[in-house]
């Protein structure tokens, strides 16, 4: 076919013509037997049939006879063995029995039943994932009030229950004179974008927490959802190393600067000692003199190596872009 209807010379059929060839809805034509008449090309597409298909060879799946004119629901199946669902509306019937009906896919009951138990079986794995979850979260609404929080998040707060988050300032949580730049860090995220950021929040106790607020633009609301974890405990740990890594820095200068004078001693005694004893002493002490000097030589020129690193750590700045052309210039 050439996405027109076939013709055919019941007058009945004739009247839908024009009508059924502009139409993206499917449109069928059957006899009083059953027996299709006539489609149109959006027909064809929906049952799979390639256009060039005779009428004749879709008998057997025009499954739209009724003894009322009832819309119909039935199972359609397409040329190439796919079955889909499709819900068939009776236009009109003729005085001999012939049938006009419009054919789209249709989502039964059954389909519907199982697509909405697919989406709560998904909300509940959500709800699940988020009760059960350590890191709290809350979601706010266009106008940056909250719309829901787990349990987590209440707990982070120390309050009873989340449902004392429910239409808050997300943010009067914190200390006032940050609250300003964690709002503007909401308002400034766009549609896809996210922000992390440190900050601190205050505990229903008073106590001051240090937490990470990880922000994303919620496209469904236009809203945010933010996932909030607590990083006392971790800053804590950065503080403390670095304080060690500053202890480590004072052994490092005491030992390049209040031990290098010893080992200079031993090196001195070592030798003057050899000289001495010249004219008297054993082969195997010589060696034995000659081991102590050349360890407290390696010794230090670690001393040495180490005055030279803590100096280097001292007098470090900032990156900044250097030109190479002029280095390659004098390697070359």
């Amino acid at each position: 076919m050439d996405g027109t209807m076939a013709r055919t010379k019941f007058a009945f059929f004739e009247e839908f013509q024009d009508m059924a060839d502009s139409l993206d809805l499917g449109f069928i034509a059957l006899s009083a037997s059953g027996e299709v008449q006539a489609f149109n090309a959006a027909y064809a597409v929906l049952a799979g049939i390639d256009e060039a298909t005779a009428p004749k060879d879709i008998k057997a799946r025009a499954a739209f006879d009724s003894s009322d004119n009832h819309p119909i629901e039935a199972s359609l199946r397409q040329q190439g063995g796919r079955q889909i669902a499709v819900r068939a509306d009776f236009v009109s019937t003729g005085a001999n029995g012939e049938k006009a009906l419009f054919v789209r896919e249709f989502l039964g009951d059954q389909t519907l039943q199982a697509a909405k138990r697919k989406h709560e079986e998904t909300i509940r794995r959500f709800d699940i994932l988020t009760d059960r979850s350590g890191m709290g979260m809350w979601l706010a609404g266009p106008d940056n009030l909250i719309l829901e929080a787990n349990p987590a998040m209440a707990r982070l707060l120390e309050l009873a229950g989340s449902d004392a988050l429910i239409g808050q300032d997300p943010f009067t949580c914190s200390p006032p004179d940050e609250q300003q730049r964690l709002r503007e860090s909401l308002a400034n995220l766009s549609p896809d974008g996210a922000a992390s950021i440190r900050h601190n929040l205050i505990q229903a106790s008073g106590t001051v927490i240090r937490v990470q607020s990880d922000m994303t633009r919620d496209p469904v609301t236009g809203g945010c959802i933010t996932f909030v974890r607590d990083v006392t405990e971790e800053e804590q740990l950065v503080r403390d190393l670095a304080g060690r890594n500053q202890d480590l820095e004072h052994f490092s200068i005491a030992a390049s600067h209040d031990l290098r004078e010893p080992m200079r001693k031993i090196t001195t005694y070592a030798g003057m000692l050899e000289e001495d004893l010249a004219d008297v002493m054993s082969d195997t002490a010589r060696r034995d003199l000659a081991v102590i000097s050349d360890a407290a030589k390696r010794m230090s020129a670690l001393f040495d190596m180490l005055s030279v690193y803590v100096n280097l750590k001292e007098n470090i700045g900032a990156p900044r872009m250097i030109e190479l052309a002029p280095l390659i210039e004098d390697v070359m």
